[in-house]
């Protein structure tokens, strides 16, 4: 008898990133993150609390958000959010980021740290609506954004989801149009526009609260339980973040 042997490899893992300040970490973020994670039946999503970060605008000019808490708070309430959440871990790679943050750098830095392990892997990234409109405008943005699939999720509910793919397809356009301004392109249904490779889809979520908007309500003395995890809640509490105004 003669015994058949196959070379099949194993599939590549799927892993997710998810970047934000977490300032902080809310009900929306983790619900974005599961969802995609069913999905596309992603393996791992990496949550990375931003050191500084650095975009530039429609000017071309480097700009940031305002200061947000201490990174190591950021970093403490992810964690204790993403604990229950087995296929969910927490990277402290911006941690010693105490200058321009880009992504493009962060992503090089995970690949090779969980490529040496797990051999090529498919990457995907996640973000609302509101990050994605800035894609353009990231630092080497036309280098990384075919090395992704960009998850996308509504900012609010009030936005309807063909709102969502209208806005989304323009930022593409705009993508088409910096990058091969010269180019005749064909769309085909998965996402490859052209010779320029954009994988990208439309979470079927909305995500009704901001991380600012829970700040803001706190610091007037509204209860925000119900957009916070409750481990999230008692550190804001016990390391007296978002002081009350008045």
């Amino acid at each position: 008898m003669v015994e058949l042997t196959t070379d099949r490899q194993p599939s590549p893992k799927k892993i997710g990133i998810f970047g934000g300040t977490f300032d902080p970490v809310h009900r929306g973020h983790l619900t974005l993150a599961q969802v995609a994670s069913h999905q596309f039946s992603l393996d791992l999503v990496i949550w990375v609390p931003t050191g500084v970060p650095f975009h530039k605008n429609s000017h071309g000019l480097l700009t940031h958000s305002p200061p947000p808490s201490a990174y190591e708070n950021r970093l403490s309430m992810v964690q204790l959010a993403i604990a229950p959440h087995p296929n969910f871990l927490v990277s402290s790679i911006e941690a010693d980021c105490n200058h321009r943050s880009y992504a493009i750098h962060t992503f090089w830095r995970l690949r090779k740290s969980m490529e040496s392990q797990y051999g090529p892997c498919q990457w995907y990234w996640l973000m609302g609506l509101d990050t994605f409109q800035t894609l353009p405008n990231w630092y080497l943005s036309r280098e990384l954004i075919p090395e992704c699939t960009w998850l996308v999720a509504n900012r609010t509910q009030t936005m309807a989801p063909v709102n969502g793919l209208d806005i989304c397809q323009s930022v593409v356009d705009r993508l088409i149009d910096q990058f091969n301004p010269n180019q005749p392109f064909l769309r085909d249904g998965d996402g490859r526009i052209g010779f320029y490779p954009i994988r990208w889809h439309l979470l079927q979520l909305s995500l009704p609260i901001s991380s600012t908007v829970i700040r803001q309500r706190y610091q007037i003395g509204e209860s925000i339980g119900d957009w916070v995890p409750f481990q999230v809640l008692d550190y804001i509490k016990a390391h007296g973040l978002y002081p009350l105004h008045g």
